[in-house]
């Protein structure tokens, strides 16, 4: 027995479609919420359409499923804060304690100030756990310290 095909859910053409996905960006999600059909629909038009895919969030970032309001931890235990228009940002992120440093002596920290975890927690950045120290040399110094106090 010969089915009747379905008339379509969507009433857009081809350059109409390709426009609102590539030219405005918009999503599936966008586009099926503007025209009132679902997700699916949407999905199955553009492949008919042979309109190219576009791989969204290939890199991650805001609109990514695994954000994280701009904040996540290292392997080693430091926290990360986005904050992409910072000087000293890399890769649009910050480490947290330093950003916290600053906020508290009201300056940019200069590349070879080292911020000290007083209670060596990595991600406890409370301003009180804070110490500043204004290069390497003189943390190292104060570890050393520490180490000579314990064994006597």
């Amino acid at each position: 027995m010969y089915k009747k095909p379905r008339p379509f859910k969507i009433k857009i053409s081809k350059a109409q479609l390709n426009y609102k996905y590539h030219i405005q960006d918009m999503t599936y999600k966008e586009i099926a919420k503007e025209l009132g059909v679902s997700v699916d629909t949407v999905r199955s038009r553009i492949l008919l359409y042979n309109i190219p895919i576009i791989l969204r969030n290939k890199k991650g970032g805001i609109k990514s499923k695994r954000w994280k309001n701009g904040k996540y931890q290292d392997k080693v235990g430091y926290i990360h804060i986005y904050k992409p228009k910072h000087l000293d940002s890399k890769d649009g992120y910050i480490l947290e304690h330093r950003l916290i440093m600053e906020e508290m002596i009201g300056r940019r920290l200069k590349p070879e100030e080292v911020v000290h975890h007083k209670n060596k927690i990595k991600n406890d950045n409370k301003p009180k756990n804070l110490q500043l120290f204004e290069n390497s040399s003189s943390h190292i110094r104060f570890h050393c310290q520490e180490i000579v106090l314990i064994e006597t």
